[in-house]
């Protein structure tokens, strides 16, 4: 079909339990935080996948991340 984009999975990251509701990347791109109805914030190094944070405590889900 013209016009239609083909996009591919490039990179999973795994560690949220509940639906991510937002993600924000860090200024030079490295790192991308996500936030999640499991009420954490995550952030990873998105060069090797991998979790380098966790923000819990939270006593709701989170609904964004900045």
């Amino acid at each position: 079909m013209a016009g239609t984009a083909a996009w591919a999975l490039e990179k999973e990251l795994r560690g949220h339990t509940r639906g991510v509701t937002g993600c924000a990347w860090s200024p030079d791109g490295s790192k991308l935080a996500s936030s999640s109805r499991d009420k954490t914030v995550r952030v990873w190094d998105v060069g090797d996948a991998r979790e380098v944070s966790k923000l819990e405590g939270h006593t709701d889900g989170m609904t964004s991340c900045a």
